[in-house]
């Protein structure tokens, strides 16, 4: 697995092919109209190849053991946040993606739950628990327009005590990004209930849209 080393986005991540549809900003058309609730999201590589199927087995397949070499890319992707000049981001709380409790139920786990707690041993911050949960069960985001899936997340995360994610800097974490609006919902409620910065991190950025959590 290759780690996606061309132009991005400077704001969401968007892999993108050429300076061309710029206009000599370094925001993608999407940004330069409007806003995500997340102050930077990158992604480790594409949602295809080999990284892709690795994805799709620990995800559905379960296999668990992929958790932590998948962790490594996500700590390798997270030094392509960027600061302004400034020093390295200090984040004091990694968290997870939430899954509604019925889904987790039927899955028996949370990927980016795995995912936060190994990246957690290498990067030594710690993961919180039920800081941020998905109130609702929403429907699966597959095959939904960007539109739409905005929708379909949009209250679906509540923070239970504001108190515990006040004034912090956190690193959210699910597998894939697609559209956006499944971190940007989940950002959207951290930062309501006082976070300083919340920034997303994922493994994969799907070129169309594919299951997200």
């Amino acid at each position: 697995m290759q780690p996606y080393d061309g132009l991005e986005c400077e704001h969401c991540g968007l892999f993108l092919g050429s300076t061309l549809g710029l206009h000599g900003t370094e925001l993608c058309g999407l940004c330069r109209r409007a806003s995500y609730s997340f102050d930077q999201a990158r992604s480790f590589a594409e949602y295809d190849g080999v990284l892709g199927a690795l994805i799709r087995r620990f995800k559905y397949d379960a296999w668990f053991p992929l958790a932590k070499p998948l962790a490594r890319c996500l700590q390798e992707a997270s030094g392509r946040f960027t600061t302004g000049g400034k020093s390295p981001i200090q984040f004091d709380l990694i968290l997870p993606v939430p899954l509604h409790r019925n889904r987790q139920r039927k899955r028996g786990f949370n990927q980016a739950q795995l995912l936060a707690a190994n990246l957690s041993r290498l990067n030594g911050v710690r993961v919180g628990g039920r800081d941020c949960v998905r109130m609702r069960d929403t429907p699966p985001q597959t095959g939904l327009r960007g539109a739409e899936r905005r929708k379909n997340v949009r209250g679906a995360f509540a923070v239970p005590e504001p108190g515990r994610v006040k004034g912090a800097s956190i690193l959210l974490i699910d597998d894939v990004l697609t559209t956006g609006a499944t971190l940007d919902a989940c950002a959207a409620a951290l930062r309501e209930a006082g976070a300083a910065q919340v920034r997303a991190l994922t493994l994969a950025r799907a070129r169309k849209p594919q299951p997200e959590s």
